[in-house]
């Protein structure tokens, strides 16, 4: 890693660190959208962050990247599993769309991730709010994930990257049907001390 100073040797180490073991990312946002333009259907590039790094080592290594659909036409592009070829035209690996409803995303995103993980992880003078509706969204949207992979992972011989605190529940849900499978996670939040997560109510399940 100490010599790692471009994306060819970033991709180089992944496919090293792979073998021949199946790629799935799961993360929160998409790196591609549709939206409806008129009568016709547009394909959009979203704005930078750590979907677009993973877009990248994607397109170099394939595989399959799991993410909430946000485009307005997104359900309309995708085959009855919600997966589609991209990039647009190039067709370097599988992105698997997941769509949530307004309550869903409300509970699970603007909720529980955004309004009781985030102050909670960064200790903020904000105080974390403790909804059981938004936490019960969270799991769900959790679950809805952990599906959308396990239908993807054929056999044991797979890697699952889960990328950020909106999925800390779905590394134990892969791994109770699928034991064998590796699993990495990351955050791009810090993590709190044990004396101020300790009063979330699921610290434990999390």
């Amino acid at each position: 890693m100490s010599d790692m100073t471009n994306a060819d040797q970033l991709v180089k180490f992944v496919q090293k660190q792979l073998g021949d073991r199946q790629f799935i990312v799961a993360i929160q946002r998409e790196p591609y959208l549709h939206e409806f333009d008129g009568k016709s259907i547009k394909a959009k590039k979203t704005a930078g962050g750590a979907h677009i790094l993973m877009d990248g080592i994607l397109r170099k290594v394939g595989g399959t990247m799991v993410a909430l659909g946000s485009g307005s036409a997104d359900a309309e592009v995708v085959d009855k599993k919600g997966r589609i070829k991209v990039p647009p035209n190039q067709d370097k690996y599988t992105l698997k769309r997941i769509f949530l409803n307004e309550k869903e995303m409300d509970g699970f995103y603007y909720g529980f991730a955004n309004q009781t993980l985030w102050p909670l992880c960064h200790a903020v003078f904000v105080q974390p709010h403790f909804s059981e509706t938004w936490w019960k969204s969270y799991v769900e949207v959790n679950k809805k994930f952990a599906q959308a992979i396990l239908e993807e992972i054929k056999g044991d011989k797979a890697f699952v990257w889960v990328n950020d605190y909106h999925l800390a529940l779905l590394p134990q849900m892969i791994k109770e049907k699928k034991p064998n499978v590796t699993i990495g996670t990351f955050w791009h939040i810090p993590w709190p001390t044990h004396e101020i997560f300790r009063i979330c109510p699921w610290r434990k399940l999390i």
